[in-house]
């Protein structure tokens, strides 16, 4: 709730109703900060490529980006911005840096030894 109550510096009183998102992410983060605290590598996790293409020759470039997602049992898509904010608030980041690099790394090794 505080960190909505920032977020919103113009409002004085933030009221939620029990269906709210803001409580499903809230405990999507907690389920994380779990996993994290425990120096685990939350389940779900999986990684999409992106291309970055420019507008005036998009075929130019072969650069993407990539973005980190997760995936929860029901199948429902936990929203990044749920799993950098829980990571970064309790210094946890590292946990999912040694998991995105070599996945990344393992995606690429083929095509590059084609």
């Amino acid at each position: 709730m505080c960190r909505i109550a920032k977020k919103r510096p113009t409002e004085r009183l933030v009221v939620m109703e029990g269906g709210d998102t803001f409580f499903k992410h809230h405990k999507d983060e907690l389920e994380l900060i779990g996993c994290l605290e425990r120096g685990e590598t939350p389940e779900g996790l999986f990684l999409m490529m992106q291309p970055e293409l420019s507008l005036a020759a998009p075929f130019d470039s072969l650069n993407f980006e990539v973005l980190l997602r997760m995936r929860k049992p029901d199948g429902e898509i936990v929203p990044a911005q749920v799993i950098i904010e829980a990571a970064e608030a309790h210094a946890k980041t590292a946990i999912i840096d040694h998991w995105s690099s070599p996945t990344v790394i393992a995606c690429w090794r083929p095509m590059l030894a084609a």
